[in-house]
This record gives structure tokens, C-alpha cells and sequence, in this order.
């Protein structure tokens, strides 16, 4: 009669135990997936934020048209908007997370060489990017972008571009 009721008590100390260890490996694999996904609206400051809300449809617009060119007001806080194209290497890293066989344009916070995103938008139709960098520039700036035959230059107006297909 003790080795039966003896049993029980050692498959749930067993059982507790299991639970604990499995408890102590998943908390910290969540915490470590999730973080980039919950702290991705504090990147950036509130104007990075509303340009580039304003910004998205602008780019949603130019990648769907094969001949355009757009002048937009952008206020370059916190953060930078860095291009990625698969047919460059990248002067700054992006999260693993991020990276992606499609050009895209990506609102960073800029930390060492890491490109720590708060969003990015992913082209479609866009074949590639020039190079771009809004890091640097003043505050209230004015950005060109510009597509012809599938790549898209995006500028700043006093910035030489010698890159910028003529539309």
C-alpha cells in the first residue's frame, strides 16, 4: 500500500518539474520572438511616425504606375528611411525578420550599423531601388521619388543625384 501511494506523489513532483523547465524555456523564446513586434511603434518619434503614415500611399501609388514622379514633405526625427534592394549589398543590416527578395523601404532607427525597423514597405512591381538614405538631412526635407523601367530613385532636392533616370 506505501509503493501506491508513494507513485502519484513522484509523477507530480516529476510533472511539476517538467512544467517548470518547459515554462523557463518558452517565456524567454517569446519574450526574445515578440519584442521586436511589441516595441516597434516606440522607435520612432510621433512626426518619423505621421510621415511615414502619409508616405505608405504615396508609395503604394508610384508602385503601381511604370512612369511616375512624386515631391513629398518628410520630417526626418528619430528615425531615418533607409532603401534595401536585393541588388545591392546593404550598407546597414536589417533584422532577419525584415529581409525580404523584394526591394523595400524601411523606416530605421539607426543604432551602430543596424537598421532597427519600425516598418517597411515592400514593393511589388519596383525591381529595384537606388540607393537612399535619409540620415543626415535636415528636419523638414522634401523627397523626389521617382520610377522609370521599374527602378525607383528616391532624392532629396539638393541632393546630386547622378543615378536619377530621367522621367
Amino acid at each position: 500500500m506505501s509503493e501506491e501511494a508513494t507513485t502519484p506523489v513522484w509523477e507530480y513532483i516529476g510533472l511539476g518539474l517538467a512544467l517548470v523547465i518547459i515554462i523557463l524555456i518558452i517565456i524567454p523564446l517569446s519574450i526574445r520572438f515578440l519584442l521586436p513586434f511589441l516595441s516597434s511603434s516606440e522607435i520612432c518619434d510621433d512626426g518619423g511616425i505621421q510621415s511615414w503614415n502619409k508616405l505608405k500611399p504615396l508609395l503604394k501609388q508610384i508602385d503601381s504606375e511604370t512612369d511616375e514622379k512624386i515631391e513629398t514633405e518628410f520630417i526626418n526625427g528619430e528615425c531615418s528611411l533607409i532603401t534595401f534592394s536585393p541588388d545591392q549589398s546593404a550598407e546597414l543590416e536589417l533584422p532577419e525578420i525584415y529581409q525580404s527578395p523584394l526591394p523595400e523601404l524601411c523606416l530605421c532607427k539607426i543604432e551602430g550599423n543596424t537598421c532597427e525597423p519600425h516598418e517597411c514597405y515592400r514593393f511589388s512591381k519596383i525591381k529595384s531601388l537606388t540607393r537612399f538614405s535619409s540620415q543626415g538631412l535636415p528636419k523638414h526635407t522634401f523627397l523626389n521619388l521617382g520610377v522609370k523601367k521599374g527602378i525607383l530613385t528616391i532624392s532629396h532636392p539638393e541632393q546630386i543625384d547622378l543615378y536619377l533616370p530621367e522621367l
